[in-house]
């Protein structure tokens, strides 16, 4: 059988610019730039055809896919040398402040270093070359990123938990982080009481063990910018409050209350039949306590001590129900 052979002509792509005015002969490479889609033209295109009329044009890919990508993975490699490139600076930057700090006690007693130490060794003046430095690279981070169109990020400075039960102290952590930076510095206060300071850190996170109740300041700078972040965290003993036989019946998880050091206010508790009244908290705060009432009424209490507890137990059972008690000062 003979085989019919389509005669196909002019066979070299060419590649041109778009231009809906001009028109094309068959097997053209061309790209609209508004779309970054490359097409080919199936056949010869006559002026003023648009590029997505089908008959003529055939999509063949979309280049901005692959410009993005490579620039995405340039975008991290400048990130990752700005991070170890940062580190290098910033060292640098301590290594002249002190380098300040020694010429400037040395000049303070060196013989006849007076004259020179009021022109040269004071921090307004010898301070200048390390101030310098830090805003030259802190201008330069920002001039690469706004290049690149890096966005910093916000940074996030978090300290967990609010709040927590324990008798003696607990762990709490404090965590900073911002996004493609180092920062500058992050320094961590406990009641205005400078505890921490790191420099150079890409990312900042510390446990600390606090007690009672701690006011936590994070200061945290990035590119020359502060962030500052506080919280009042408080350490809660344990508190209980139920109903059961004797204290050991309430001494437990199910029965543990929010406590702050102030045992005021009003409580529901469910009463199975024959059941005492029961509430335990720290001995040290058992002089709080003025009169315990249900219904307005006094409970008549027994106190029994135990370790750092004492428990006061209704000396009367009661019948089944949901009751309210009030504890005042």
């Amino acid at each position: 059988m003979k085989l019919q052979l389509d005669e196909l002509g002019h066979v070299t792509i060419n590649v041109e610019d778009w231009d809906i005015n001009l028109p094309f002969p068959r097997l053209t490479l061309t790209t609209d730039y508004s779309t970054w889609i490359t097409y080919i033209s199936r056949k010869a295109v006559p002026a003023g055809t648009p590029i997505t009329d089908i008959k003529y044009w055939k999509p063949i890919g979309r280049i901005h896919n692959d410009i993005v990508f490579d620039y995405d993975k340039f975008k991290q490699e400048v990130i990752a040398k700005l991070g170890a490139f940062g580190a290098i600076i910033n060292a640098l930057a301590k290594r002249i402040d002190d380098l300040e700090t020694q010429m400037q006690s040395f000049l303070a007693t060196a013989s006849g270093g007076e004259a020179f130490s009021t022109m040269y060794g004071n921090s307004n003046v010898m301070g200048v070359t390390q101030k310098t430095l830090t805003e030259t690279i802190n201008g330069l981070y920002q001039l690469i990123f706004d290049t690149l169109g890096i966005e910093v990020g916000d940074v996030q400075i978090s300290i967990t938990p609010d709040s927590f039960f324990s008798n003696e102290a607990a762990v709490v952590n404090i965590a900073a982080t911002a996004d493609y930076c180092l920062f500058d510095f992050v320094k961590v206060y406990f009641n205005g009481e400078k505890v921490i300071e790191e420099t150079s850190v890409a990312t900042f996170s510390e446990d600390r063990t606090i007690g009672g109740t701690t006011t936590i300041k994070v200061e945290a700078q990035v590119l020359g910018k502060l962030y500052t972040y506080e919280k009042t965290v408080t350490m809660a003993s344990d508190f209980f409050i139920g109903a059961g036989a004797t204290y050991e019946d309430v001494y437990n998880p199910q029965y543990t209350k929010p406590y702050d050091g102030d045992p005021t206010g009003s409580y529901t508790i469910e009463v199975e039949e024959g059941q005492r009244i029961i509430i335990i908290l720290p001995t040290a705060d058992v002089s709080k306590i003025e009169q315990i009432e249900m219904n307005d009424f006094n409970i008549p209490m027994d106190t029994t001590t135990f370790g750092i507890y004492t428990a006061y137990t209704s000396l009367n059972t009661y019948q089944a129900g949901t009751y309210t008690i009030d504890i005042n000062y």
